[in-house]
């Protein structure tokens, strides 16, 4: 009677189990299992449950007693190497799919399943010898079609690969994977609007498949929908909350917003399911870089580079830690550290030449030398596929400027370019912006609409973006980033326009040869420098730059110096500019101007380490830490009305203040620069002498440190000055946007004319 019960209950578990009844299936199989608990098929089929709601331990349990009653069950190893699988025992499931084989050497599923083993421990080609054995016996087994195009993918066989998806939906039009893996392939190809509609396909095939929705996040990110991609890992994380990559990849769109502390949570949270997840650890250092969490990000470095020395990327953060500390020889060494280990990512190298800048005994000719190296590794091999373009006016007699940058926001480069575009000429010139970056605040949509054409090209591969460009007619491209975050250079190398110049987000050659010309003036670089660069310099009359003026009303105040009669110096650039050199000038003119303070404020001064290091490193030149003034990030009207506290501006050296520089003058603060040896070191003198100040451009690091000392020693001239510098910088052609446009209309019109001479 006994067994009858059992019997009668066993089929109402199977009938619901297979009605995807689960509770009520898990309830009969219990109830069978207290008739007898060592039933094979009812352990089996209850750790299988087991394993389908996730509970992988559990089904390993479950699986392995009914195993050891009746051990030869083909399927019951199968599951059990699955379950192991699914918790990262890859020996463990490889032991029992072998088991399986053992007992009957053409079990398929088996030798598929042990293929999926050695395709994760990375024996590729252990794994694809299998797949092909499985197709041996079943050329209808469409997952291991799908699973033979996986190792063409990761072999970079991308024509096999996507043969071998398409046919393992000719057996199964619905089977998931084959339709997320060829999303992955169209993804990887740079062609999102193909990838998404393998992805929504196989969500309409599985509706819970978790690796098309991450897909169809990290996609929409790729584009810069940035509020869709949040939602699709939002949707994932609804279906499986402890996935690790998910959270991961939910931290990347939430930081790609401007939302580090959210991105914080979900890297940390990331990590904290899966410590061994390299990737969520790099982007958690790389936030708390953002936020200048200094001591941190060095913490979790030096566990990561531990545990992962060959990622290239962690070698990368600890290149900015570096610079953040001024120590910019050992951040050289860490980026050709990462160059070394991806000597073929563009990135990097972009990294390291952008980060060479800050050294003080790079040469022009030493820079100009390593800008070349990139161009000979990534440009030169992309010369002979190089289109040409045909000469004549452009229709309607409007030239068509496109800008590429993914610095269209609140930042120095959108700063400085936005009075110039509302002055320019729209009946001359039509403009079309290229974003590289999905980041957009309201100096963003102030841009934006400028423009006839807004065309992100997040997600496009290199040569799609070249080719949208071309198609779109543009007649000069302009580069706005050079070598620093989120540039395209190497679209730039595909020579898209017909003219192509590089301005205003870098201050060096950018190395190519397909850049025609560099934006200038002749103080940031004078005649006898003009041999280091590959562009042609083209002079603007006046200055290479144009100020848009804060928006902020704060008056400018009397000199401090009145009231606390001892003279407060100040530099308000990141900390990533004062380099050892500068701490040692800086501390010579504290110690020659008895009482003198220096005020400093920077993001990288939130870090209480941070300030104890910067003290450290004054006292080692005799200045006491009382005489440091310590301040961390403000907002940007909190920041100038800081400059009330400062009587002279110091410029950081090599690499001078932009945006800071011009802020300090128009809140009447004169600025100290040190005369440079190329583009970087010239900007202080640029902006002073468009202002009139050429007398605050010192000749040597001795005579820096005697002006300051001089200027200091007279309040009764600084408090006329300060009185007059404002009215002076908005007089001035630093800000005459007019004018400016006036000329970078007349530059555009001669380099289209000399354009159409040629030939």
């Amino acid at each position: 009677m006994n067994g009858v019960t059992l019997e009668m209950t066993l089929r109402r578990a199977l009938a619901h189990h297979q009605a995807g009844e689960l509770q009520q299936a898990e309830s009969c199989y219990r109830e069978a299992l207290s008739l007898n608990p060592r039933h094979p098929q009812v352990l089996h089929l209850l750790g299988f449950l087991a394993f389908q709601v996730g509970q992988h331990n559990a089904a390993i349990e479950l699986i392995e007693r009914s195993l050891s009653v009746h051990p030869q069950n083909l399927i019951a190893l199968r599951d059990l190497g699955n379950a192991r699988q699914a918790t990262g025992e890859l020996d463990g499931a490889a032991a029992a799919y072998r088991r399986a084989l053992d007992i009957q050497p053409d079990f398929v599923d088996a030798l598929n399943n042990l293929g999926n083993v050695l395709l994760e421990k990375g024996d590729l080609a252990g794994a694809e010898t299998l797949y092909r054995r499985v197709l041996e016996i079943d050329h209808g087994h469409f997952r291991a079609h799908n699973n033979l195009g996986n190792i063409h993918f990761a072999n970079g066989r991308d024509r096999e690969a996507e043969a071998c998806f398409r046919a393992s939906l000719a057996i199964n039009p619905d089977y998931a994977d084959a339709h997320n893996n060829l999303g992955n392939l169209y993804l990887g190809r740079k062609q999102p609007a193909e990838a998404e509609t393998f992805f929504l396909a196989a969500l309409r095939c599985d509706p819970d498949h978790l690796r098309a929705m991450n897909n169809l996040g990290l996609l929409r990110m790729g584009v810069g929908d940035l509020a869709g991609a949040i939602e699709r890992f939002q949707q994932a994380l609804q279906h499986q909350p402890e996935n690790p990559e998910t959270w991961n990849n939910l931290g990347l769109a939430l930081a790609d917003q401007g939302s580090d502390d959210k991105a914080i949570q979900c890297f940390q949270h990331a990590l904290d399911l899966n410590s061994s997840l390299i990737e969520a650890g790099g982007n958690l250092c790389s936030a708390l870089l953002r936020q200048a969490r200094l001591d941190d990000a060095e913490a979790l470095l030096g566990e990561l580079l531990a545990r992962a020395p060959e990622v290239a990327g962690l070698h990368v953060c600890r290149g900015y830690l570096e610079t953040a500390r001024g120590r910019q020889g050992t951040a050289i060494d860490c980026y050709r550290r990462a160059l070394a280990l991806e000597p073929d990512d563009a990135g990097v190298h972009s990294s390291l030449l952008a980060t060479l800048q800050l050294s003080t005994s790079l040469t022009a000719e030493e820079s100009y030398r390593e800008h070349v190296a990139f161009a000979g590794r990534f440009e030169t091999p992309l010369i002979s596929s190089r289109r040409p373009h045909p000469r004549g006016r452009p229709d309607k007699g409007r030239l068509n400027i496109g800008w590429v940058s993914g610095d269209l926001h609140s930042h120095p480069v959108g700063h400085f370019l936005e009075n110039v575009l509302t002055h320019l000429d729209r009946r001359r010139i039509a403009m079309t912006f290229y974003p590289t970056s999905p980041y957009a605040d309201g100096l963003t949509q102030r841009l934006r609409a400028h423009g006839d054409r807004w065309v992100s090209l997040c997600g496009m591969s290199d040569d799609r973006a070249a080719e949208q460009i071309r198609s779109d007619g543009i007649d000069i491209l302009i580069d706005l980033s050079g070598h620093t975050a989120r540039n395209r250079l190497l679209v730039f190398a595909r020579k898209p326009a017909p003219i192509q110049a590089t301005w205003l987000g870098y201050f060096d050659t950018t190395g190519l040869r397909a850049m025609d010309y560099i934006l200038c003036d002749r103080h940031v670089i004078p005649q006898a420098e003009r041999d280091y660069y590959t562009e042609r310099p083209w002079l603007l009359p006046d200055s290479y730059l144009c100020f848009t003026p804060p928006d902020e009303d704060i008056a400018v105040g009397d000199l401090p110096l009145l009231t606390t009669k001892t003279p407060t110096f100040g530099c308000f650039n990141r900390l990533t500019k004062v380099g050892e050199r500068v701490v040692e000038v800086w501390s010579h003119i504290l110690k020659a101007v008895p009482g003198a303070c220096l005020r400093l404020l920077a993001v990288e001064l939130n870090d209480s380490g941070e300030r104890e290091r910067l003290m450290e490193r004054f006292g080692r030149y005799g200045v006491p830490a009382d005489r440091l003034l310590l301040h961390g990030s403000a907002p940007r009207r909190d920041l100038l009305a800081a400059y009330r506290e400062v009587d002279i501006a110091l410029d950081p050296f090599p690499y001078p203040g932009g945006t800071t520089t011009v802020e300090a003058l128009w809140m009447g603060v004169p600025v100290l620069t040190l005369k440079g040896d190329r583009f970087l070191s010239h900007v202080g003198e640029s902006i002073l002498n468009t202002v009139g100040l050429p007398d605050w451009v010192a000749t040597s690091a001795d005579d820096y440190v005697e002006k300051a000392v001089a200027m200091a020693a007279h309040p009764d001239e600084l408090q006329l000055l300060r009185g007059a510098l404002r009215p002076r910088l908005l007089a001035s052609p630093l800000c005459d946007a007019p004018r400016f446009a006036r000329h970078l209309e007349a530059a555009f019109d001669a380099m289209w004319n000399t354009y159409c001479k040629q030939q």
